[in-house]
């Protein structure tokens, strides 16, 4: 599933101009592709069906869903996002890729789950998901509560002029066209990216240049 997944999300189809669904091009290429699609839409209709089956049999409680009933959760949610991907396509919304690619990237470590079997490689699955759901779910936590409060910080502290820019668009259309001219940091989204960015040292300081209380930049 997982294989045919990714091949199909490889070579999906790519027009400019043009939002989906795209136009089906009459060659051997299309139809191994689109029969891949459908398979992958088999597989997340089977996913799905299996953990409803899941929750409704079982009835787990949320401290046994959590401890126990993890990768069930996984799983379904990876066909959630298979199949959302699926609506959002034949709604002529691009956003099928963002939906497509979540999917694909949790099918993938889904793939420990089947390494549980293994004398040395199921230790590892185990370890990983007890090291998700206790430390890095509570550091991720504290992470994104100081992310957000550094980034009001620094978008208060900001005093961008908005000429020039339209404000009608989104947040993630400015970004994109802020990113093409110079950077700006009144949008709470972009400015959440650029710290993020700081974390894994990737940042820069320019932001710094237009402050107007330069006592609260730190040296």
């Amino acid at each position: 599933h997982i294989t045919i997944l990714t091949a199909a999300a490889y070579y999906r189809p790519v027009q400019k101009n043009e939002k989906p669904p795209f136009t089906f091009g009459y060659s051997t290429g299309e139809y191994f592709r689109v029969t891949g699609e459908i398979l992958s839409v088999l597989g997340g209709l089977y996913f799905f069906f299996r953990g409803i089956q899941y929750f409704v049999q079982r009835r787990p409680s949320l401290r046994t869903l959590i401890v126990d009933g993890y990768s069930e959760v996984l799983f379904f949610v990876h066909s959630l996002l298979l199949l959302s991907s699926v609506v959002l396509y034949f709604c002529g919304q691009e956003l099928y890729v963002a939906s497509m690619v979540f999917s694909l990237a949790l099918g993938w470590t889904n793939m420990l789950y089947y390494t549980r079997g293994f004398q040395q490689m199921g230790i590892y699955s185990v370890m990983i998901a007890k090291m998700i759901l206790r430390d890095l779910c509570r550091f991720m936590f504290v992470y994104l509560v100081f992310l957000l409060g550094f980034s009001t910080a620094v978008v208060t502290l900001i005093e961008d002029d908005n000429e020039g820019q339209d404000t009608n668009i989104s947040d993630y259309a400015r970004c994109c066209q802020v990113k093409r001219g110079r950077t700006s940091y009144n949008s709470l989204y972009y400015t959440c990216l650029e710290l993020f960015k700081f974390t894994i040292g990737m940042g820069d300081l320019e932001f710094t240049e237009k402050l107007q209380v330069q006592v609260c930049v730190c040296h």
